[in-house]
């Protein structure tokens, strides 16, 4: 990039930054959060409302049964899953104050992603089971 006479502000674009492995899972962790709270919300609703109809109960039963909602709750378990280990190597972390902590930061967070895929993975075996 050629330096400007001015002091104009540049307009940055997002693909020339190159983040590291813990800044895209603290977006993916706030993300996974957004997914959950949706997830409940939904199934708070879906509850009261088998509660409050008690004949809608086996039609929501069906719906359980169909594959896109299944991928849905597969979806739902995977967020979990990454939300859950997110936050406990955050909390980790925060026992980890000082900056000679840089390997356990990178290898926390390679663990973590680890950790989530191995836990994906014996998900969709378990529901392909």
């Amino acid at each position: 990039m050629m330096p400007r006479p001015d002091q104009r502000p540049l307009n940055l674009s997002l693909r020339h930054f190159h983040f590291p492995l813990n800044a895209w899972l603290s977006i993916a962790h706030r993300l996974s959060g957004i997914l959950l709270v949706i997830g409940l919300f939904c199934a708070i609703v879906i509850l009261s409302h088998v509660l409050l109809k008690p004949d809608s109960f086996a039609s929501y039963q069906a719906w359980l049964t169909q594959r896109h909602t299944q991928i849905l709750l597969l979806l739902f378990a995977f967020a979990l899953w990454f939300h859950w280990l997110a936050g406990l190597r955050f909390l980790l972390l925060d026992l980890c104050l000082n900056p000679t902590c840089q390997r356990f930061v990178r290898a926390a967070a390679k663990t973590q992603l680890s950790l989530w895929l191995l836990g994906c993975g014996a998900i969709v075996i378990g529901w392909l089971a």
